[in-house]
C-alpha cells in the first residue's frame, strides 16, 4: 500500500489549509494550565520542548481527543477537530491521528501482527495483510510479525508501536518522548531512522521531548512549553539559541545565569568582576548574562597564567569534576561566591581537580543577555 499525495501532507485538496492549526486552553487536575498555540505546516515536525510537567503531554493528549480543552479551536487536514464555541468534540477514533506513548504501550500476550493492525479491525483482511507487510518492510520488522510483544527488545517494541501509530493512514502523528524508553546506544540508532522514516511517510508529526539532541535531530520547528504556556515557536536552532526570559534559559540548558549591571550602551559588568560588550537591552536597569556550559573554555591555572589580559577571562577554585561519558562536566568556584559551570570533551585534556586553580574564559558570541 502506497500513502496518496493528501495522505502524506495532511491537507486539504486546495493546499490551504495548514495540516494543523491549534489554539486552545486545558486545564489538568495536577499541572499548570494549559495555553497551547500551534501551528504546523505539511509535511513538517513540530517538537514540543520543555522541563518535565509543564504540560507537553497535556497538549499532545488534547490534540488526540483524550483529553477535552476549556475553550479554544482544534483543525487538521481541514476537518475541524474541537470547537469550543460549536461544541464539536470528535472523538478519538474520528480524528485520524496516529499515537506514540512514551512506554509505547503494546499488548504483550498478542503477537507483533495483531499489534499494529489493532486499530484497522474494521477494514478487510486483505487491506490489513497488505498494511501490514507495508510496515514491516517500513520499520524493519521482518521476522517479527508472529512474535510476542513482550518478547521483543525496546529497540523492536519502539518499531512496532511507531508501525501500529501509522497502520491506519493518519493525517498528524503524536509521538510522546519516543526514544525515553530506550538505552543510549539503541536511542541514537533510532533517532537518525526516525528522522528518515518521517520524511519519507511525510506525515506531519508533533513529537513530545526535553532532550536536546533529540529536539535538533528530529525537529524542523520548535515549541517551548513552560509552565503550561507554549512561549516561542520558531525554527528549532532560532529557538534553542535565542531564549527571550531567564525562565526560557533555564528550560533550553543554560546552566550558567550571570547577573549583571549595564554601564554603557552595550557593556555590562558582572557581579564577578567580568565586563562583556553584548547586545544591548532596551530599559533595564538589571540583566542576566546566560552561557551553556559548552561555551565556556576551561583552562588550568598552570597552563594560562595571564588571566586578565582580553577582559573576558576569570580565574576560580575547582569544586567538583562529573565525568559524563565522553565530556565533563567541572564546577569552578569564583572568589565573589558565584559558581560557574564548564562542560569539555574529556579526550581534548585532563580537567583541573577539585581544590586547584582554573580559569574560565567566556565569548560574547555565545553569550545571551536577558532582563532580569
Amino acid at each position: 500500500m502506497t500513502l496518496t499525495r493528501k495522505e502524506r501532507t495532511g491537507t486539504t485538496r486546495d493546499g490551504q489549509h495548514p495540516a494543523l492549526r491549534a489554539r486552545f486552553t486545558a486545564r489538568h487536575r495536577r499541572g499548570p494550565v494549559i495555553t497551547a498555540d500551534l501551528t504546523l505546516a505539511a509535511r513538517e515536525t513540530l517538537i514540543l520542548f520543555g522541563p518535565s510537567g509543564g504540560g507537553k503531554t497535556t497538549i499532545l493528549r488534547a490534540l488526540a481527543g483524550l483529553h477535552t480543552p476549556e475553550s479554544g479551536r482544534i483543525t487538521c487536514a481541514g476537518t475541524t477537530w474541537y470547537d469550543a464555541t460549536t461544541r464539536t468534540d470528535l472523538p478519538v477514533q474520528r480524528r485520524k491521528a496516529g499515537y506514540l506513548f512514551q512506554d509505547h504501550a503494546l499488548f504483550p500476550h498478542l503477537t507483533v501482527a495483531a499489534n499494529i493492525t489493532y486499530g484497522m479491525r474494521r477494514s478487510s483482511r486483505d487491506h490489513r495483510a497488505e498494511r501490514l507487510a507495508e510496515l514491516v518492510g517500513l520499520l524493519d520488522l521482518h521476522g517479527l510479525a508472529d512474535r510476542k510483544a513482550g518478547q521483543v527488545s525496546g529497540g523492536q517494541a519502539q518499531r512496532v508501536a511507531l508501525a501500529r501509530a501509522l497502520a491506519t493512514d493518519p493525517h498528524l502523528l503524536l509521538l510522546d518522548e519516543p526514544l525515553s524508553a530506550l538505552d543510549s546506544p539503541t536511542r541514537a540508532a533510532i533517532r537518525s531512522d526516525l528522522r528518515a522514516l518521517l520524511r519519507e511517510v511525510g506525515i506531519p508529526a508533533v513529537i513530545v521531548t526535553h532532550e536536546r539532541a533529540e529536539a535538533f535531530a528530529l525537529g524542523d520547528r520548535m515549541a517551548l512549553v513552560i509552565d503550561g504556556a507554549t512561549t516561542r515557536c520558531g525554527s528549532v536552532a532560532e529557538v534553542m539559541d535565542n531564549p527571550t526570559s531567564v525562565a526560557a534559559a533555564h528550560a533550553l540548558g543554560f546552566d550558567n545565569l550571570l547577573p549583571a549591571t549595564p554601564t554603557v550602551p552595550g557593556v555590562y559588568e558582572l557581579t564577578c568582576g567580568l565586563r562583556l560588550r553584548l547586545p544591548a537591552v532596551r530599559e533595564a536597569r538589571r540583566v542576566v548574562v546566560a552561557a551553556r556550559a559548552e561555551d565556556l573554555l576551561l583552562q588550568s591555572r598552570e597552563s594560562r597564567p595571564d588571566t586578565a589580559a582580553d577582559g573576558r577571562t576569570l580565574t576560580g577554585t575547582v569544586t567538583e569534576t562529573v565525568p559524563e561519558g565522553p565530556l565533563t562536566r567541572t564546577r569552578v568556584r569564583l572568589p565573589d561566591g558565584t559558581t560557574l559551570t564548564a562542560l569539555t570533551p574529556a579526550r581534548d585534556h585532563t580537567p583541573p581537580h577539585p581544590g586547584q586553580s582554573a580559569t574560565l574564559s567566556l565569548d560574547p558570541a555565545r553569550a545571551v543577555v536577558l532582563p532580569a
